[in-house]
């Protein structure tokens, strides 16, 4: 009898370990904010800097002093702005030991809050705990999960050439790949198979495929070259059976063409700034009529050169040169550009400063795309990016004033997200 009951103990002890450090991880994440004023602030009004008192209150921003006050922060001058964003990432999901936790720690240090996966590997619940993904204490992602491409498309070339040579999806091959990281579909019969298999997959947005459907003049290494992806029809099938499920569509573009039929078939969002062919004045301002945000992705075309995979130089400056021309032509018609960076290996820092070294936009216009614009497109239904009743107490703050000096965003003095003060981020 002694001897079964003993049986038992060891037997249940990892579980029972399992579960209190579940437990514990879970209290820690969901420690109450309670009620918090912030005084000798600038806060960032989406112009200029306005000095004035702010509560957080249970992890919302209010401007009405509440009965309680909890905690008293001194921000000690400090200009604050809303924690930034990355429209376009690729950093998770890779099926590199360690490289999740590397990469969330890489968004905190930047004050990076909010990231778009636009490709990867599903993640499990024990993978998103372990990086506490969408808690107060970690950052707040949205994922694609799969990408739906063709069958002996682009997207395959560059996962053979360059993306799985980098040790990217270790364990993994073309094949392997496929129903897990893209979905190959050449009809509508295809997708009505595979759309069950899609979204089991639990997306928080769809993401799409297409390349050259408009035959642009594409200067880039053998492996691209007539190459494309989905077709127009098969793409606005696509949209049809995502909006039903009340899914967003974020499209890869690599020219006006695809341009023009991811605007004209529905898009909710386009993940590059086409490089290839002029966008059209008219498919400007019918993209800037949707509402549909375009990414930028431009910083990982201009280098550093050694970056940049020896064979995809010429088209990543042919492709640099094209997207600086177009993303004039939207700036100037009203599109809503936002920011992302589309390197596993970087935040929005480098692309934010690209951004900025073309003299395109102000510092002012600048704040208000990395920290306003880009997290509403992530999280369209959310209250971020600004310092309004009501919305999510979340802020960065900054040791001097970006708006005169725009390395001032690279010196962040503190991290507050969601009514709780982040601990130091350790690199």
């Amino acid at each position: 009898m002694k001897k079964r009951q003993r049986t038992v103990l060891v037997s249940t002890a990892p579980l029972l370990l399992t579960t209190i450090l579940a437990l514990a991880q879970v209290a820690a994440q969901t420690r109450s904010p309670g009620n918090i004023a912030l005084v000798n602030g600038q806060w960032f009004d989406g112009q200029s800097f306005e000095r004035k008192p702010m509560y957080s209150v249970e992890g919302r921003f209010t401007f009405k002093k509440p009965q309680r006050v909890d905690r008293t922060i001194d921000l000690n001058n400090a200009w604050i702005v809303p924690p930034f964003a990355d429209a376009h990432s690729h950093s998770f999901g890779l099926g590199i030991p360690g490289a999740d936790a590397k990469y969330a720690r890489g968004y905190l240090a930047d004050g990076v809050f909010y990231v778009q996966s636009q490709g990867n590997l599903p993640m499990t619940v024990a993978d998103r705990m372990a990086i506490r993904l969408n808690t107060p204490e970690g950052i707040d992602a949205a994922f694609s999960n799969a990408t739906l491409t063709s069958h002996n498309s682009a997207l395959h070339a560059f996962f053979a050439s360059m993306i799985l040579p980098q040790g990217m999806f270790p364990g993994y091959t073309l094949e392997t790949l496929n129903n897990v990281r893209y979905f190959e579909i050449d009809n509508e019969q295809e997708l009505n198979r595979k759309w069950p298999l899609i979204l089991a997959q639990k997306n928080d947005f769809i993401k799409t495929y297409l390349w050259l459907t408009d035959n642009a003049p594409f200067v880039g290494p053998p492996p691209l070259m007539g190459k494309h992806a989905l077709t127009p029809d098969v793409f606005r099938a696509i949209v049809s059976q995502a909006h039903a499920a009340g899914l967003r569509v974020s499209v890869h573009t690599i020219s006006a063409g695809d341009f023009k039929v991811a605007i004209e078939g529905g898009a909710d969002e386009i993940a590059h700034i086409p490089g290839f062919g002029n966008v059209s004045l008219e498919m400007a301002t019918l993209a800037a009529k949707r509402g549909v945000p375009v990414v930028t992705t431009m910083a990982q075309k201009a280098g550093p050169v050694d970056k940049i995979p020896p064979a995809m130089r010429a088209a990543a400056a042919a492709g640099l040169l094209g997207a600086t021309n177009n993303l004039k032509t939207l700036a100037a018609n009203g599109v809503n550009i936002i920011i992302g960076a589309d390197t596993p290996t970087d935040t929005t820092i480098a692309e934010a400063a690209y951004l900025k070294s073309l003299g395109t936009f102000d510092n002012a216009a600048m704040l208000r795309m990395w920290g306003t614009a880009t997290p509403l497109a992530i999280f369209p239904n959310r209250k971020i990016g600004a310092f309004k009743e009501g919305y999510e107490a979340s802020f960065l703050a900054l040791d001097a004033d970006p708006l005169a000096d725009w390395a001032a965003t690279k010196r962040i003095r503190m991290r507050f997200k969601q009514g709780l003060l982040m601990e130091p981020v350790a690199q």
